[in-house]
Order: structure tokens, then C-alpha cells, then sequence
């Protein structure tokens, strides 16, 4: 799971709904999906992954179930922000870090998402590899996002990153003030402001993202 809070599976009525909703609309992308976990997220949301362990590849779904039990998949970064715009979002200080974890795997680079690596747990989840592959040299260079500072609707955010097969420390600004409007922008638009190598990490992301483009939620 990408999020650090505690996973609570859905009913297997709840993974149906939710399958039926995504195949109603869906325009493109598979339907072997098996089970789904979902985790608060904020602001009354939810965040679902959806996979399948007997896949030979290592490929996830993810999706945001919404007040009214609607749903709506992520596959990149154009639909969480046409969600933060639809829902008006202003995630700061704990509610930032956890749109940061999403943003940051969503918005993937050239060699894949860039990781929050917080603990030997959630890294090896997160990158779909076992535990065991992350080395002690590894281990004692992870530690959880820190907010060092909030200023109206900005979180800024430290973080040590996972990206291709290195570790990075970074800051990060969640949210910014709108100068056409004069006042805070509902906020959720992240902007890496910090980069810098720790070294090489020994591990990647082995995870992929299936598509499911839904033209209601296109934005």
C-alpha cells in the first residue's frame, strides 16, 4: 500500500461495487482484478488498490471512492487534479503528506514512480519486492515525511525519495497561494523545491499502474 495508515480490506461486495462501477465506463484497461484494499485517505475519501497476486506481473488499479460511494481511477497526474478541483482539496500538514505519497507515485518519471521510503514495510509494499531485499545499508537511510513548516494552504515537506534504483533526499511544497485571486488556492499542487543523492538504493519499483481511462472523469 502506498499510504502509511492501517489497511482495512474491503468486503467482497465493496471490490464487485467497485469493479462494476470502473467496467461501466471504462474505455480501456484489464478486469482481472481480485481484491481491492482501501485506506482513508482524507476529506471523506478513500483510496483503493486493486491487483491480482496470481498476475505474473506485478501490475496495480488505483482508484479514490468518493463520499457517495462513486469511483474514480487515477492514472495519472490530470485526474488527481481534476479531482482536488472538483472537490476544492486543501490537504495540509498530516492530510499533504498523505496527497504527497499519491502525487509523487502517481506522477511517475522516466524510470518509474518516485517512492516515499519511510520503512522497510511500506517501501517493499509500495515497490512490490519482499522485504528481505532491502538491504541494512538501505534500511538505516529511510525515515518518514516530515512538515518542518505550514504557511496558509502550503505544507512543505521533507522526504527521503526512491527513484529508480537511487535514494534522494528532497523537500516538498504542497499547495501555493493563488496571485490572481490574492488569497490561498485550494491548495494539493506539489512542487519538488529540493533534490539531493544519498546514493545508490540497491532496489527499484517493480509495480506498474494499469490504465483505465473513464472519459466522465477526464479532465
Amino acid at each position: 500500500m502506498i499510504l502509511k495508515t492501517t489497511r482495512t480490506p474491503l468486503l467482497d461486495d465493496d471490490h464487485a461495487a467497485i469493479m462494476e462501477q470502473l467496467a461501466a465506463e471504462r474505455t480501456s484497461g484489464p478486469s482481472e482484478f481480485t481484491k481491492t484494499l482501501v485506506q482513508n485517505w482524507f476529506g471523506g475519501l478513500r483510496l483503493a488498490e486493486s491487483y491480482n497476486t496470481a498476475w505474473p506481473t506485478k501490475t496495480r488499479m488505483l482508484s479514490v471512492v468518493l463520499p457517495d460511494r462513486g469511483v474514480c481511477p487515477i492514472d495519472d497526474a490530470r485526474d488527481l487534479h481534476g479531482l482536488r478541483m472538483r472537490f476544492r482539496l486543501n490537504p495540509v500538514g498530516e492530510d499533504a503528506v498523505n496527497w504527497l505519497r499519491v502525487f509523487a507515485y502517481i506522477a511517475r518519471g522516466a524510470e518509474g514512480p518516485f517512492v516515499l521510503a519511510e520503512d522497510p514495510d511500506q517501501l517493499a509494499r509500495a515497490c512490490g519486492i519482499k522485504r528481505d531485499g532491502i538491504s541494512p545499508g538501505l534500511r538505516a537511510n529511510l525515515r518518514p515525511p516530515q512538515v518542518v513548516f505550514i504557511d496558509g494552504a502550503q505544507t512543505f515537506v521533507h522526504a527521503r525519495i526512491l527513484y529508480a534504483d537511487k535514494l534522494f533526499e528532497t523537500a516538498f511544497r504542497v499547495g501555493r497561494p493563488d496571485p490572481d485571486c490574492g488569497d490561498l488556492w485550494a491548495g494539493g499542487e506539489v512542487e519538488m523545491i529540493h533534490d539531493e543523492p544519498i546514493g545508490p538504493a540497491g532496489v527499484r519499483c517493480e509495480m506498474t499502474l494499469a490504465s483505465v481511462r473513464m472519459s466522465r472523469f477526464e479532465v
